[in-house]
């Protein structure tokens, strides 16, 4: 299957003019002119595009409409404007508003999620051809995100962050933004030419524009069906040095036990070797500002997997990724075994990072050293950590990649993983094709034991279907000392197609239906049966409001290994289970001020039944405040006894403007009887000079009923980024 593709891709010209729906590749040359001002921007940074050389600046004009009506021009109209010097390149952006009153206005906040606000995005692939690139996106409230495009952008990281600002404005027909990108922001190749695209989304009535390939099949992040930007040669980076020292305190009490304080400084050192190749180095690594874990309660018999927070290892993560994409089942490597075992921190003594592009070549070097640790009476030995993640750009349709990795953070193990992997990505079949497959093998010399890995990932999404096909195998002995493996010993296959049909009335009030089939299988040796699920979604609709309504019925089965699995305390015998459950799911559109969540599932399960609803509501009164609860609940009533699990969140938070944000979690739940409230206070004076106070506080509800205080821990964070 591989060798057809491979030789495909390698042999398929497309004309390099034309997009995949016949329309010609949009082009336009960004000229270089002079700052009005001085200063850090080079222009009055106000969001108002008065200065005269936006008059001059390269003109993107020509948008055409996403959703809901596909190839129609856009209207109201969306202009982008493009201009550089030789270290700053400026985008401006003037969207036509007839409504301006219906602008969604409701995240300001620096790293929002912009579900229904008003807001521009454009992706930046500055090496003209690679599967790698930037992500940037503004909303028309001010809110400034940015994310690490990977893979053809099947790997998305949403929480790297680099330099840059902006401003926008709501006048009485419009809204418009300022936009500042230093070159030394971004590795780029040196032919000056650029894949871009640039996408806008109006809240009000959920439509998309985009200006080169509008097709609902392809995503903003589809690299091949951009535009090109060219005359982008000859920038200047700088030195491409930057020194981002830190100084903290924290102040620890424990109940009953001793108060203490921490003081400590430490810093990272950033050396761009090459415009498109970087050196990181790092000491005395500190997280103190990481936002904490969603609180979640295992009900199966497998581990649960928790996303990476930490900026350190998130900074160009996209070139340290390897296996399937959307798998969080195998995952050879994996951050969060760095620093962390128990969930409780481990110091990072020190660390380094080689990360960037050399010609057709994209690399990940990390090597850490963390420090010895005592935790819960245990004693975690200091040790090192190393990962090389090369990946060969074969064209800009295939890569081949490996993956060595060697240490074991949690009892110094002399463990050893090696790899390699194979992606494919083209325009086949009437729509967006993906490939990935990857084969990786484990060695541990201290237990004497060696194992393997392989899977294959494949999908097509068209305008109305999507499938995809999925397996992979990991063997009993594969343990990565720095990866992630959920199901030791077992293999899964899984297919899905989902169908989107749309009305033919362009009155319609509804914008698309969903049907949809899932069935998963997990397999021991021999094909032995694990677990089962067949998910069918017999309906689903979603309206132009964004109001959404599905139902599903699902026939699913799992054996029960051991008679110490005990869900909620209560015990399950050793078997094999069948069961069927139903849910309905609701979601209303967060257009509006307040939305909401519904999600109830019945039905049977192992040996009883379950009950089981998340619910979610969300306040956004207007960009300065926003208030959310979240509440889960599962009712199980089994042959030896019921029990019942509780899991709520409420979260406040409250911004002024772009750069303060005070930030409040609270959660609890019945399992641990505890809850815990982090309060997280970030100033931005600008990116990378940045102020964090964080309290973390904790309070456990004894077998009396009576609740007292756990630790509690106050931090203040100073970070200074220093550029040259």
């Amino acid at each position: 299957m591989i060798a057809p593709l491979l030789a495909l891709a390698l042999l398929q010209q497309e004309a390099p003019d034309l997009l995949p729906d016949g329309m010609a590749r949009p082009v336009a040359k960004v000229p270089q002119l002079d700052a009005p001002l001085g200063g850090e921007w080079g222009i009055r940074l106000d969001g108002h595009l008065e200065e005269e050389a936006w008059k001059n600046a390269a003109v993107l004009a020509e948008f055409h409409e996403v959703e809901p009506f596909e190839g129609r021009p856009a209207d109201p109209a969306s202009t982008i404007l493009i201009w550089r010097t030789r270290t700053h390149l400026y985008i401006g952006a003037r969207m036509m508003e007839p409504n301006p009153q219906g602008l969604v206005l409701q995240n300001q906040h620096r790293d929002a999620f912009l579900n229904d606000d008003d807001r521009l995005e454009f992706v930046l692939d500055t090496f003209g051809e690679s599967p790698t690139a930037y992500f940037f996106q503004l909303s028309a409230a001010g809110s400034r995100g940015d994310a690490l495009i990977g893979d053809n952008g099947n790997r998305f990281n949403k929480r790297w962050d680099t330099y840059w600002e902006a401003r926008t404005q709501v006048h009485d027909d419009s809204w418009t933004a300022e936009i500042v990108i230093p070159f030394r922001s971004l590795a780029s190749g040196e032919t000056g030419v650029w894949r871009a695209n640039f996408e806008r989304y109006r809240g009000q009535d959920r439509s998309k524009y985009r200006w080169a390939g509008a097709q609902r099949e392809f995503r903003l992040f589809k690299l091949a069906n951009g535009g090109l930007l060219t005359g982008l040669n000859d920038v200047e980076h700088g030195h491409g040095i930057t020194f981002t020292p830190f100084v903290k305190a924290k102040r620890l009490d424990e109940h009953n036990g001793p108060r203490s304080w921490e003081t400590g400084f430490g810093g990272e050192f950033d050396w761009w070797m090459t415009p498109q190749l970087k050196l990181s180095l790092t000491a005395n690594t500190d997280f103190a500002e990481t936002e904490v874990d969603d609180r979640r309660i295992n009900l199966s018999q497998y581990s649960l997997f928790f996303p990476e927070k930490r900026d350190f290892f998130l900074e160009d993560a996209n070139l340290f990724e390897f296996g399937l994409p959307r798998n969080n089942s195998v995952v050879p490597f994996y951050s969060r075994r760095i620093g962390l075992v128990g969930g409780e921190e481990v110091d990072v003594d020190s660390g380094a990072r080689l990360s960037g592009r050399v010609g057709p070549w994209e690399l990940g070097l990390l090597a850490v050293r963390t420090g010895q640790e005592n935790i819960d009476g245990e004693v975690v030995p200091e040790g090192e950590s190393f990962v090389l993640r090369p990946s060969y750009n074969l064209s800009e349709r295939v890569a081949i990649g490996g993956l060595l990795t060697y240490g074991d953070p949690a009892d110094n193990d002399r463990n050893l993983v090696t790899g390699a992997d194979l992606r494919y990505n083209d325009n086949l079949f009437g729509g967006e094709f993906d490939l990935s497959t990857y084969m990786v093998r484990s060695e541990d010399d201290t237990e004497d034991t060696s194992g393997g890995s392989l899977g294959a990932r494949a999908s097509l999404r068209t305008n109305d279907w999507t499938y995809s096909s999925q397996f992979f195998i990991a063997q009993d002995d594969f343990d990565p000392g720095l990866g992630f493996v959920q199901r030791p010993g077992q293999s899964r296959i899984s297919n899905s197609i989902t169908y989107e049909p749309r009305p033919s009335d362009p009155g319609s009030s509804v914008r698309k239906y969903t049907f949809s089939l899932s069935p998963s299988g997990w397999f021991e040796d021999a094909w032995k049966l694990m677990s089962h699920s067949i998910t069918l979604r017999f309906f689903g609709v979603e309206w132009h409001t964004g109001d959404k309504l599905e139902f599903d019925v699902r026939y699913a089965g799992d054996r029960v290994t051991s008679d110490d699995f005990d869900p909620g305390g209560v015990p399950v015998a050793a078997d094999f289970y069948d069961f069927v459950d139903y849910s309905v799911e609701f979601e209303s559109s967060e257009a509006r001020p307040m939305a909401v969540t519904l999600d109830v599932r019945n039905g049977s399960w192992y040996d009883g039944d379950r009950f089981r609803y998340e619910a979610g509501l969300v306040w956004r009164p207007n960009p300065s405040l926003a208030l959310d609860l979240d509440y889960e609940e599962t009712q199980a009533d089994l042959a030896n006894g019921d029990f019942a699990t509780r899991v709520v969140g409420l979260g406040a938070n409250f911004y002024v403007g772009p750069a303060f944000s005070w930030q409040n979690v609270i959660q609890a739940d019945n399992e641990s009887d505890e809850l815990g409230w982090q309060s997280r206070l970030r100033f931005i004076h600008r990116d990378g000079q940045e102020l964090f106070l964080v309290a973390n506080m904790g309070w456990v509800q004894r077998i009396d009923d009576v609740i007292i205080p756990t630790e509690r821990d106050l931090a203040i964070k100073l970070v200074y980024s220093v550029r040259l």
